[in-house]
């Protein structure tokens, strides 16, 4: 999210430019909802639908699901994803290819999905998401993500003895 960027305004109506799916959607006022974001984004010619998942990205590189009647206030520069509900996504999990059905996943749902397609892993495991540059983030279990195409999870024996 972009705490730092001022509100574009012109005159006295509040016009605010977000990225959706990495392309500029100019919203009217702060005060949204999912279904306004997803339709405002529509109208301006981008193509996703209605019934796509709409996630904000956080701070941290994370997403959070905008449900469709989620009242949120947006700021300028800030980005979101909309994407089909129920389409495959192919990810990575140690180097192995796992198929995962629909966009919304927790770290339990991609791990057991893993291990469904073959991937030596247990449920115990500890997983985590490669962000780049030698970078992860773990996902517990019953973290939500919106994953898209191509991400790399790794899956670790928990060594913790505690």
């Amino acid at each position: 999210m972009a705490d730092d960027v001022e509100v574009k305004k012109v005159g006295d109506d509040s016009k605010i430019e977000v990225l959706v799916n990495d392309k500029p959607v100019v919203l009217e006022g702060a005060r949204q909802t999912g279904a306004s974001v997803k339709k405002a984004t529509i109208d301006q010619g981008l193509r996703i639908a209605e019934h796509f998942v709409l996630s904000v990205e956080l701070k941290d590189g994370k997403t959070k699901a905008v449900g469709d009647d989620e009242k949120i206030v947006v700021r300028a520069g800030e980005r979101f994803l909309a994407v089909e509900k129920d389409i495959e996504v192919e990810v990575w999990v140690n180097d192995k290819p796992v198929v995962l059905r629909g966009v919304r996943q927790t770290g339990a749902s991609i791990k057991q999905a893993a291990i469904t397609e073959g991937v030596r892993i247990d449920e115990d495991f500890v997983l985590s998401i490669e962000l780049g540059g030698g970078r992860t983030k773990l996902v517990g279990d019953d973290d939500e993500v919106v994953v898209r195409a191509g991400e790399r999870f790794l899956a670790i024996e928990n060594d913790d003895n505690s």
